[in-house]
């Protein structure tokens, strides 16, 4: 009697029980068996509630974390069948997956600002290329000015045969004797009008964009403008234009090459060109063809599409995904690159 009067532990009542069970035949042993049982029922159920109670906290807490709702949900498990333990678990399981969504809504807004601010920070750099670029471009195309002005001498010979071919309708060989007299004044417009007898790059087409070049030398674009492919509207003196997914090269009239839109690959890095007659632009680079015949490149290199330095005489130039191509005076193509298809 004395454990049990004493008891407030379910192990306490359980060690009565054990002596009240060890005297069956004695009536008051068995009422205080049934008793301490009772005692012992009545700690489970306050254990159970207290546990409840805990996950139940934790449920309804804003702050809890999928950790925590996941710790409330192994609560209500232990104590299955107590009130509503099910009915919690479900909610639980609810929270987590909006937790979830949550998350991942804020990771895809962090994609996303991250990719703004990225391509904040090429327009950014482009303007401070565009800039140096226009001082140096400037400043070139001054001296160039100037020693053609003072220093050449005209190949007026090879002038006469050129103009006299072109006459007769023999550009190909005309624009060879071009080629040779360089320095005379009109060199460039009649380099271009023997070009243009071949098919002209008046209008070009990308992955989701249009260019066209009108006839008085502005340019005109349509389609998706995601990087900047279609800004174009005050270009000026173009002659010839090439697109691709999302960048736009155009050639003017005084051979240098301007452009917009993006390319990781340095397809875009035509700042410094100059004494360009015709522009072929892919994915990632871009070829420019030369008054004197050769050709330059910039962009990837990866199969040697740029390899282009040691090309002469050439007439027509065409930039593929992952080759190049010129056409020759002579009416020869040379190429470089790669191409698994042939």
């Amino acid at each position: 009697m004395n454990i049990f009067n004493s008891a407030r532990k379910k192990e306490e009542f359980l060690a009565a029980k054990d002596i009240f069970d060890k005297i069956p035949d004695y009536q008051p042993a068995k009422e205080k068996s049934a008793e301490c049982d009772k005692r012992i029922e009545q700690i489970h159920d306050a254990e159970k509630e207290s546990q409840y109670q805990t996950a139940l906290s934790i449920l309804t807490s804003d702050s809890s974390t999928e950790d925590d709702l996941n710790n409330a949900i192994s609560r209500f498990r232990q104590i299955s069948g107590w009130k509503d333990s099910e009915k919690r678990i479900t909610e639980c399981q609810a929270r987590i997956d909006e937790i979830r969504r949550e998350n991942e809504r804020k990771r895809i807004e962090r994609e996303h600002e991250a990719e703004r601010l990225r391509l904040l920070a090429g327009k950014k750099a482009k303007k401070r290329r565009i800039i140096t670029a226009s001082i140096f471009g400037a400043v070139s195309l001054i001296t160039v000015f100037l020693v053609i002005l003072f220093n050449v001498i005209i190949p007026g010979q090879k002038y006469d045969s050129a103009v006299s071919l072109m006459n007769e309708g023999k550009y190909t060989e005309a624009i060879t004797n071009l080629h040779k007299c360089s320095g005379y004044s009109n060199f460039r417009d009649l380099l271009i009008e023997c070009l243009n007898s071949f098919p002209s790059s008046t209008i070009a087409a990308g992955f989701c964009h249009t260019i066209g070049l009108k006839s008085d030398g502005t340019v005109v674009a349509t389609g998706q403008n995601f990087f900047g492919e279609c800004d174009v509207s005050d270009w000026k003196d173009i002659v010839a234009v090439s697109t691709c997914s999302s960048h736009t090269i155009g050639l003017k009239s005084d051979g240098t090459v301007v452009e917009t839109g993006y390319s990781s690959d340095g397809a875009c890095d035509v700042y410094d060109w100059k004494d360009i007659v015709a522009v072929s632009t892919c994915q990632s680079h871009t070829i420019g063809l030369k008054s004197d015949g050769t050709v330059v490149a910039t962009g990837q290199n990866l199969f040697g599409e740029c390899d282009v330095s040691d090309w002469k005489d050439i007439v027509a130039v065409s930039a593929g995904y992952e080759h190049t191509v010129g056409l020759k005076s002579d009416g020869t193509v040379v190429e470089t690159g790669y191409s698994s298809d042939g």
